[in-house]
C-alpha cells in the first residue's frame, strides 16, 4: 500500500516539473519513509505522537552540534603538502583560544566506481560528522552533503559562467584570466532540492562576499584572511585561511533560513568546498582534474588496454591452435550422427529417350 502511494506522489512531482532532478529522489525517499513509518505504526499500534523526536539517538545516530560560533576560520588546502588535502575549522570568538570546531580531510576512495575524492568532516573527539562528494550533474557541479550514515542533508551547486567581451582588469593582471570575464556562483539546496541560499556572481577568486537567502537576507559574510593567491603553489608557513562571520539571528536583516546557530554548518562546508576547488581552479574558471581522478582514470585505461590485449591474444591463439582440432571434432560428430546417404543403384523412374 505504501509503495503505491509513494510511486504516485513521485509521478506527480515529475509530471509537474517536466524533468527529473536529484531532489525528487530525496522527496520520494521521504515519502517512502513516512509511508513505511505509518504502516509500522498501524501494524504495532504505536501512534506518531509517541515516536522519538528527530535527533534522538534511537533514530539519528549522528552527532548533534549543540552550539556554533559567530566567527569561524576555515583552512584552505596547504600548498606545502599538495598530495594531502586536509585542514580544520576553528572558532574565532573572543576569549575562545581558537578551539577546534571540526576537521576535514579529502581522500581518494580506493574502492568503488567514483573517480572524485571524498571530503570527510570529523568532530574534535574523532567522531564522524559527515561527508561531501561531487556527483554527476548536467547543469554544473553538484556536491552532496551527507551525514554520518550517508543520508543527503543538503546540496551545494557550483556554476561557472564565461562572459565574452572586455576582461576583468584585476583577474587578467593577477590570475591571467584575460579571455573575457569569469564568474562563479554557489547555491545551497535542502534535502528536497529547494534553493535556500546562494552567493552573488563572484569574480574569479573574489576575496570577500555575502551569502544570502532567497529573500536577500544575509546568511553569512565570507572573506579571505590576508593577501594570498589561491593559484599560488608556493609553500607558506602562514597557510591559507578563510573567515566566515555569522550575524546574530535576532538582528534585523539576518536570515533565519537556518533556524538555530548550530544548523549553520552547511555554510562552512560550502566555504571548504570552494577553497579546495580554488586550489585547482584554472584561469578559465574550470577546475583541473584531481590526483584521484587522474589515478583512477589511468588505472581504468590500463585495465581496458589489458583486457583488449588479453582477448586479442586469446583470439590469435584460438585461430592458430584451436581451429584445426575443433574442425576435426565437428567433422567426426557429423559423420557419426548425420552420415551421408548412399546413392540408389537404380532409379525408380524409367528413363525416356527421344
Amino acid at each position: 500500500m505504501f509503495r503505491a502511494s509513494t510511486l504516485t506522489l513521485l509521478a506527480i512531482s515529475v509530471k509537474a516539473s517536466g524533468s527529473f532532478e536529484p531532489g525528487y529522489l530525496a522527496i520520494a525517499a521521504n515519502y517512502t519513509r513516512a509511508a513505511l513509518d505509518g504502516y509500522l505504526q498501524g501494524r504495532f499500534g504505536q501512534t506518531a505522537a509517541e515516536l522519538p523526536a528527530k535527533g534522538d539517538p534511537a533514530l539519528d545516530p549522528c552527532p548533534i552540534l549543540n552550539s556554533w560560533p559567530d566567527k569561524v576560520e576555515i583552512d584552505a588546502p596547504n600548498p606545502c603538502n599538495p598530495l594531502s588535502s586536509a585542514g580544520g575549522w576553528t572558532s574565532e570568538s573572543p576569549g575562545s583560544g581558537m578551539p577546534l570546531v571540526m576537521t576535514w580531510s579529502q581522500q581518494c576512495s580506493k574502492v568503488g566506481a567514483s573517480l572524485v575524492p571524498v571530503t570527510t568532516y570529523s568532530l574534535p573527539s574523532g567522531g564522524l560528522f559527515g561527508t561531501s562528494q561531487l556527483v554527476p550533474s548536467l547543469t554544473g557541479n553538484t556536491f552532496q552533503l551527507n551525514d554520518c550514515v550517508g543520508y543527503t542533508r543538503y546540496y551545494i551547486d557550483e556554476k561557472v559562467y564565461h562572459v565574452v567581451g572586455e576582461p576583468d582588469a584585476h583577474a587578467c593582471e593577477i590570475y591571467g584570466s584575460c579571455d573575457g570575464s569569469v564568474f562563479v556562483q554557489f547555491l545551497i539546496r535542502d534535502h528536497a532540492g529547494r534553493k535556500i541560499a546562494h552567493t552573488p556572481y563572484l569574480h574569479l577568486f573574489q576575496s570577500s562576499f555575502n551569502i544570502e537567502d532567497t529573500s536577500g537576507m544575509v546568511v553569512a559574510h565570507v572573506e579571505r584572511i590576508g593577501h594570498w593567491n589561491p593559484m599560488s603553489k608556493m609553500c607558506s608557513t602562514k597557510g591559507h585561511r578563510w573567515l566566515v562571520k555569522f550575524p546574530d539571528l535576532t538582528m534585523p536583516g539576518a536570515s533565519a533560513v537556518f533556524p538555530t546557530t548550530a544548523d549553520r554548518w552547511p555554510v562552512a562546508k560550502l566555504v571548504t568546498i570552494m577553497a579546495t576547488r580554488d586550489s585547482s581552479r584554472l584561469s578559465s574558471g574550470l577546475v583541473a582534474p584531481s590526483v584521484c581522478e587522474v589515478e583512477k582514470t589511468g588505472l581504468l585505461l590500463i585495465s581496458l588496454v589489458f583486457l583488449v590485449v588479453a582477448f586479442g591474444a586469446l583470439g590469435v591463439l584460438f585461430l592458430r591452435v584451436g581451429v584445426a582440432p575443433m574442425q576435426s571434432s565437428c567433422l567426426d560428430f557429423e559423420s557419426a550422427c548425420c552420415p551421408r546417404r548412399k546413392a540408389a543403384a537404380t532409379s525408380r523412374f524409367p528413363k525416356y529417350t527421344v
